[in-house]
């Protein structure tokens, strides 16, 4: 354990100084309260004995406003990630987890998750006196029981001496819907890529989080032309993003000569002429065999946004390498209703 975390341990909670809880503050805990986590194992004591005098004082919420502080990565690792990569609302829609592991010196934690029914999102982060390059690798995605399947994405990056920040997207497949994830996260291995160092340990998390409510519309519209067809199929509305999902094929005939082709919508603009970025979740087979089903996400939304127009295009690619600006073609736009 390093001395950071040492000064951690010792703090005596009853000289820490009590201030107000925000509007947002009092939210978490309300919720937090309700949410059924699977404890961790080295830093539980610690870290429940602060979250317990916060709900323990009478009349009103208080925070402790230097616990947070006290642990070298805890404190709003969204700040360091790029806005662009999450919605702006994630910090007010996440579970609390707050769980640390430390093994071969290096201290793992998850801050906070987020599940919109179809993407689940971790904050986490990483810190060591090691050498682990400017972006991290970690061996290991997140095992979520029921998923059938996943695709992911992730970003950590160094954002200060010993400090790595980041966060996980991970959109698993399951058979039903659940109203509650159950996940479970075992890294083995951390990987400097500048150096190809790899630094072994044993971290392991569990934790629970519910899906966010929300609204899923059926739809059906197609857009066809020669040699693709595209159908969007629904749209999943929640507070913290609108998830597209479709499905496409290609001709046969060029799926044979370049079998590794595929679609993928790259421009969203409302009806206020405001373009969006759109996050690509990724996709499998589709049920029949003959297409893929996709998804993407797009994030704030306004809500005076009626329709959103996309446009998708083909890249035509036949082995795994770079993807130049002659192996892709744009399709036409599709127009969407938005029934939020």
């Amino acid at each position: 354990m390093n001395e950071e975390m040492k000064r951690f341990v010792e703090i005596d909670v009853d000289t820490i100084e009590e201030k107000p809880l925000t509007d947002i503050q009092k939210q978490k805990i309300r919720k937090n309260a309700r949410t059924k986590k699977a404890p961790n194992r080295t830093w539980k004591k610690f870290v429940t004995a602060a979250v317990v005098s916060l709900v323990a004082l009478s009349g009103s919420l208080y925070a402790l406003p230097t616990i947070a502080s006290q642990l070298p990565f805890v404190e709003n690792i969204l700040e360091k990630i790029d806005p662009n990569f999450v919605p702006k609302n994630y910090v007010a829609l996440a579970t609390i987890i707050n769980q640390v592991e430390s093994s071969n010196g290096i201290d793992i934690m998850i801050e906070n998750a987020v599940y919109d029914g179809t993407t689940l999102m971790v904050a986490y982060a990483i810190h060591s006196d090691k050498d682990l390059g400017e972006q991290p690798l970690t061996d290991t995605m997140f095992d979520i029981k029921g998923a059938t399947a996943a695709t992911g994405a992730s970003s950590l990056e160094k954002s200060a001496d010993g400090l790595y920040t980041g966060i996980i997207k991970m959109t698993p497949t399951f058979n039903k819907h659940l109203d509650v994830l159950k996940i479970k996260w075992q890294p083995e291995k951390i990987t400097n890529p500048d150096t190809n160092e790899t630094f072994e340990g044993d971290w392991s998390f569990a934790f629970t989080m519910d899906t966010l409510p929300g609204k899923l519309e059926h739809l059906k519209i197609t857009s066809t032309n020669d040699k693709a067809k595209i159908q969007i199929n629904k749209v999943n509305y929640t507070d913290l993003s609108t998830v597209i999902h479709y499905e496409y094929n290609i001709d046969p005939a060029i799926m044979k000569k370049q079998p590794l082709s595929s679609i993928h919508f790259v421009k969203a603009i409302d009806n206020h002429g405001n373009e969006y970025e759109i996050h690509d979740n990724g996709g499998a087979i589709s049920e029949d065999g003959h297409g893929f089903d996709w998804s993407f996400a797009l994030y704030n939304l306004s809500e005076d946004v009626t329709t959103i127009t996309l446009t998708a295009e083909i890249c035509y690619v036949s082995q795994s390498g770079e993807i130049t600006s002659d192996m892709r073609e744009l399709l036409e736009p599709i127009t969407v209703e938005l029934n939020r």
